[in-house]
C-alpha cells in the first residue's frame, strides 16, 4: 500500500542542520515509494520536497491558492519539485484540514503556530503524528502538550533520527491501516 505522508513545520528559513534532517525525512519517504504532502510552502517542508526529488520520489502540494498563478504571484509559494497541486482557494488558515485529512500520518519537523495547529488537527483526528524530535521548535514540544491536554488522539512517535522516524511511522501505518 502507497501512503500519503505529510510533512509539515516552519515555513520560513531554519538552520542547516534541520533542513538536512527535513531532506532526509523526504529522502526515506521517497524511498519507501510513498507520496509526500505538504501545504506547498516554502521552508522545512519544501526542504523534505526537495529530498524526496533526490530520489525520484512523488509530491503533491495542497496549496491554499485558488490557482498556480495565485500560488506563485499573491502567496510567493515555490513550484518547483511538485508533481500535482489542489488548490484549495481558502487561505492558508482554510488549507490545514484538508492538508490534514489528505494524510495518513503527518510528521513534523521544527515549526511554529502553525504546525501546532496542524498537528494538533492530526492529534485530534487520530493521526499517526511523527515527531522529529532534538530540533528547535514545535516539533519537539508537541507530545508534552497532548499529555497536558488529557486528550486522547493519534498514535505520536517520536526520534531523533530523521530515517529511523519514517521508518517507524509507516510501521505504525502498516499495523493500523492493512486491513
Amino acid at each position: 500500500m502507497r501512503y500519503q505522508i505529510g510533512v509539515v513545520g516552519s515555513a520560513v528559513d531554519m538552520e542547516e542542520e534541520v533542513k538536512f534532517k527535513a531532506r532526509k525525512v523526504g529522502e526515506s519517504i521517497a524511498t519507501h515509494n510513498h507520496l509526500l504532502v505538504t501545504g506547498g510552502c516554502g521552508g522545512i517542508p519544501y526542504e523534505a520536497v526537495k529530498g524526496a526529488k533526490n530520489r525520484n520520489g512523488s509530491t503533491l502540494a495542497i496549496s491554499p491558492a485558488s490557482n498556480r498563478r495565485e500560488h506563485v504571484e499573491v502567496y510567493g509559494l515555490p513550484t518547483e519539485g511538485y508533481d500535482s497541486f489542489v488548490f484549495i482557494g481558502s487561505g492558508y488558515k482554510g488549507r490545514t484540514i484538508p492538508l490534514v485529512r489528505s494524510c495518513d500520518a503527518v510528521i513534523g519537523i521544527s515549526g511554529r503556530i502553525g504546525t501546532m495547529v496542524e498537528l494538533g488537527i492530526a492529534y485530534d483526528e487520530k493521526k499517526v503524528i511523527g515527531l522529529l524530535h532534538e530540533v528547535p521548535g514545535f516539533s519537539s514540544e508537541f507530545n508534552e502538550w497532548t499529555k497536558k491536554s488529557g486528550k486522547s488522539g493519534g498514535e505520536i512517535i517520536i526520534d531523533e533520527d530523521p530515517e529511523i522516524l519514517v521508518e517507524k511511522v509507516i510501521r505504525k501505518l502498516d499495523e493500523t491501516l492493512l486491513l
